[in-house]
């Protein structure tokens, strides 16, 4: 009797010790969310860019940004390509973007989706190629802001953009589509109408109508905040100002149900 109320308490003791753990780790989950970044010292900076031009020869043009990755080079050298087949300019793109991985976050070509491939080929304009790729996809969801574009001459290939390497996705806790939907109705957004400051107040209408074009979806977003970058995971809420495509988007962050930011997709 006492060897099997021994075992009992083991058994007992074994037991809480695995909930423990079990709530333990379910309440460290979150812990590394958001991943935060923060822009580099010009000496730091210096140093890398030096990195990348050794790995750069003549035939090559990048330029790092403040994060330390390949960004926008501002001007584009444009120019003349004699390539004719659309396949080898997106294979010349993608080993160009690879090849500097250390700087685009992108070691494996399959992670590269084409969005566009053009050039000018017949005309007086450029005949350069300009091969665009979809933005970085983690986890299936979708990062935005992070397309990469690569220009292709016969004299030089020049990349633009990158990936991020280090995202964490919140598994707990987190709030549903329907609750950053309602968390927004409300809300003013701004936006510069005809010469003047316009305000655009959030219904419901706003939110649910019929055809709608596009649904509350989860997506990333490099979200800077003050000198830091914030890899938000949000539910990004589209809103409708009298048609089925969305005239913003609400980014709703999907841990804190806090509202980060807006997209205004209009002109005036």
């Amino acid at each position: 009797m006492k060897k099997v109320y021994l075992f009992m308490l083991l058994l007992l003791f074994f037991i809480r010790c695995e909930l423990f753990e079990s709530s333990e780790e379910h309440d460290n989950a979150n812990i590394d969310y958001p991943i935060i970044l923060y822009p580099l010292s010009e000496s730091e900076l210096n140093e890398l860019q030096l990195e990348l031009d050794s790995l750069l020869n003549s035939h090559y043009k990048a330029t790092l940004d403040e994060y330390g990755f390949i960004g926008p080079s501002g001007l584009l050298s444009r120019g003349s390509s004699s390539i004719n087949d659309v396949n080898y300019a997106v294979s010349k793109a993608k080993s160009a973007v690879v090849a500097f991985s250390q700087f685009t976050n992108v070691s494996d070509t399959s992670k590269l989706i084409v969005s566009e491939a053009t050039n000018q080929h017949g005309t007086n304009l450029f005949n350069d190629w300009i091969v665009s790729f979809q933005n970085q996809a983690h986890d299936t969801i979708e990062v935005l802001k992070t397309n990469i574009m690569v220009l292709i001459t016969d004299n030089i290939v020049q990349v633009d953009g990158h990936h991020y390497g280090d995202i964490v996705v919140p598994e707990n806790n987190l709030i549903s589509s329907e609750e950053a939907e309602e968390s927004v109705i409300g809300a003013e957004l701004i936006y510069y109408g005809y010469a003047e400051v316009d305000t655009f107040i959030v219904t419901e209408d706003a939110i649910h109508i019929d055809n709608a074009k596009e649904e509350t979806s989860i997506k990333i977003l490099p979200y800077e905040q003050g000198d830091s970058l914030e890899m938000r995971v949000c539910w990004r809420v589209p809103i409708f100002g009298g048609s089925i495509y969305p005239d913003f988007y609400v980014f709703v962050d999907i841990l804190s149900g806090e509202v980060i930011t807006y997209w205004t997709l209009f002109i005036c």
